[in-house]
């Protein structure tokens, strides 16, 4: 591993890309197995605004304009080439062609979003807005955006605002203070209890807090039976992810593991593949023959996600990820 790298964020970044495949994964059959659906609702409480704070902790005022231009360029053109390979990927199975540039609600959003958030962050900097007062009118925008039906996928808005507060978070924290705290041995076991006790009321209480799917996912309106308390469960979601994702943190090994470490640098390309590879057993429906095989069929649908999440992590699963970032590199160069 470079020795500008450190093994920490590395190792948050490999556990939560496993959470990734893991629960675009029992998403498929999440309505044949209540277990499913308590795990979803876990993993989606932080995964993905946790790796925005990572996203944002990284780019920092530091971070030169043009080297911030060539990011979002990076992302925003994952963006077109994924929603083209899966396009593809479903052309073969189902002979149907569905694409909308523009409008996005699957995988591909992470992408647009990090290079919107890269962008807009950058023009907010340079006009010398304070982040700390954009990060209170983010969650007070996110807040009230539930409201409105016509924000939705289209340019993934709705999860935009939704998860800025969280890449902004990133962008204000100390990495120094960060990651002395994160070193302290209580805070470590509190972390584990919260982790734990988390994980423990999704699947001990699923049907009575399933409902907050739709506010941990970012992309929908209130329902209509939260409408008159949407902001304060949007506040109450926020506090849950913020709680439950530094926990994470605090409980993520500090040192190296190795090849895990080392499959951490390449989180980017395991989520580009991930969903393309598993389009396959869904339509050849071997997932929903492994469903037939009860507690033991749907583990080995887990643990397929685990292995598939490793496989992807190889090097020639970098294609096309790391091969347009140097491109743009060589471009900047020229």
């Amino acid at each position: 591993m470079p020795k500008n790298r450190i093994a920490f964020y590395d190792n948050c970044k490999f556990l939560l890309i496993i959470l990734v495949v893991v629960g675009h994964f029992i998403e498929q059959n999440i309505s044949d197995a209540p277990i499913y659906k308590g795990l979803f609702l876990f993993i989606y409480m932080f995964h993905m605004p946790a790796f925005f704070f990572l996203s944002g902790l990284f780019d920092k005022k530091t971070t030169p304009t043009s080297k911030r231009l060539n990011k979002a360029i990076y992302y925003i053109s994952l963006y077109v080439v994924l929603k083209a390979v899966i396009t593809l990927v479903q052309w073969i199975f189902t002979g149907n062609v569905k694409f909308n540039l523009l409008t996005e609600d699957g995988l591909p959003w992470f992408c647009l979003v990090l290079g919107m958030y890269t962008l807009l962050t950058g023009l907010f900097e340079k006009a010398g807005v304070n982040l700390k007062v954009m990060l209170a009118l983010g969650v007070l925008v996110a807040c009230f955006t539930g409201f409105d039906k016509n924000i939705g996928d289209y340019l993934c808005l709705s999860r935009a605002i939704v998860f800025y507060p969280f890449y902004l978070l990133g962008m204000i924290t100390d990495k120094v203070k960060l990651e002395s705290v994160l070193s302290k041995r209580v805070l470590r076991i509190c972390g584990f209890v919260v982790v734990a006790a988390c994980l423990a009321a999704c699947l001990m209480f699923t049907d009575k807090l399933y409902i907050l799917r739709h506010l941990f996912t970012g992309r929908n309106p209130y329902k209509d039976s939260i409408r008159d308390i949407g902001p304060l469960l949007r506040l109450l979601c926020y506090s849950v992810t913020t709680a439950v994702g530094f926990s994470f943190m605090l409980i993520v090994p500090r040192r190296s593991l190795g090849i895990i470490t080392d499959f951490g640098q390449r989180t980017m390309q395991i989520y580009f593949w991930h969903r393309p590879l598993l389009y396959v057993p869904v339509y050849l429906h071997l997932n929903d023959s492994l469903m037939t095989l009860g507690p033991v069929g749907k583990a080995a649908w887990i643990l397929i996600a685990v292995i598939v999440t490793l496989i992807l992590a190889l090097k020639p699963f970098s294609f096309p990820a790391s091969h347009l970032q140097r491109w743009l590199i060589r471009k900047k160069q020229q």
